[in-house]
């Protein structure tokens, strides 16, 4: 949305499975602590926008929602869904794949330290969120491992990229010659997030 010049929603409709996993994470079908944390985030995201308020909506029947909305909307007035749509490459460029297309077979170190780097500030604003919103007050995670979660969030970061890059060209077999499908972010930041997962279960909390 910033990328697109898009103004920060002030109201966001989950559906589906999307809408099971706020509700598992909030722990309650009262969403204002997630109204909140989500506020705050589009805060960092959208510079100097402060004090946004962001209210979460989950309907009584989430699966609906989508098929209604596809049944009900006007196909003429959005346009042409490729001028809609945008997709970061993940870099701290903040670089769209529409605008700037990279092939698979293009990816340089430049590319892969820059991904790198912003999953990094992704973890770092994330973790400084509890100074705002405190995470064991709303949400009952002990601070007191923050330190050891960056750490093991940001250790293997280029490798499980590397990984997850590994994997989707060889799911391609050999057509590399074709502009990026998704965004390089994600790759390492799944990763990081299982094993921080295995760590906390197996290590962490004994």
């Amino acid at each position: 949305m910033k990328a697109k010049g898009i103004d920060a929603p002030t109201n966001i409709l989950f559906s589906g499975t999307g809408s099971k996993s706020i509700l598992i994470t909030n722990g309650s079908n009262n969403l204002d602590k997630l109204d909140k944390l989500t506020g705050i985030i589009f805060d960092k995201v959208f510079e100097g926008n402060e004090n946004h308020k962001v209210k979460i909506n989950i309907e009584p029947n989430p699966k609906e929602i989508t098929c209604k909305g596809g049944l009900e909307i006007d196909v003429d007035s959005i346009g042409d869904i490729e001028d809609i749509k945008s997709v970061l490459l993940g870099d701290t460029e903040k670089s769209t794949i529409n605008e700037n297309p990279i092939k698979y077979n293009n990816i340089d170190d430049d590319v892969i330290n820059s991904v790198v780097s912003e999953v990094d500030n992704f973890i770092d604003v994330l973790f400084s969120i509890d100074d705002t919103m405190n995470f064991k007050k709303y949400f009952g995670v002990n601070s007191a491992h923050f330190d050891s979660y960056k750490t093991i969030l940001k250790e293997e970061t280029l490798n499980l990229l590397d990984t997850g890059l590994r994997r989707k060209i060889e799911s391609l077999n050999g057509n590399t010659n074709i502009p990026l499908e998704e965004s390089l972010f994600f790759y390492p930041l799944v990763g990081a997030l299982n094993k921080l997962s295995y760590k906390i279960v197996t290590e962490l909390n004994k």
